[in-house]
């Protein structure tokens, strides 16, 4: 079979909308794909949010997750609060500006930072922290 000049023009515009359209599609499914996955969670009802950014690699980090997870339960309804893997989601350390782990942020409930902590507290001194500035 031979083509001819103009069935080859057609042939190859038509093999150049079809990676196009590829083209387009991969843009799209590349997009949609590296969105990131974690989203700050927003309760109905307006609450301050203590931020812990932490790194697996961190011993200080692990130890303060399970105190996070306590205070969660203690204080639901008081305070929001999030633990957010900087190595899972590395666009929050820029976010906030986090050279250190752990790092502590706590935000009012409109989402402004009223306080900051790095490294280690424990979980009295962190109560402590939190009642001080009235947010539990």
């Amino acid at each position: 079979m031979q083509i001819t000049g103009a069935s080859r023009d057609t042939v190859l515009r038509i093999i150049l909308v079809i990676l196009i359209i590829l083209t387009a599609v991969g843009i799209f499914i590349y997009k949609n794909s590296s969105l990131p996955e974690h989203e700050p969670v927003q309760s109905a009802q307006k609450l301050p949010t203590l931020l812990m950014l932490n790194t697996s690699g961190c011993p200080y980090c692990q130890i303060m997750i399970p105190i996070l997870e306590e205070l969660r339960e203690e204080y639901k309804g008081q305070i929001n609060i999030e633990i957010i893997d900087v190595d899972e989601h590395p666009e929050e350390a820029v976010k906030y500006s986090v050279i250190s782990f752990p790092t502590l942020i706590l935000l009012d409930s409109e989402g402004d930072q009223i306080g900051r902590h790095d490294g280690y507290i424990s979980k009295e001194n962190l109560v402590k922290a939190l009642k001080k500035v009235g947010v539990i």
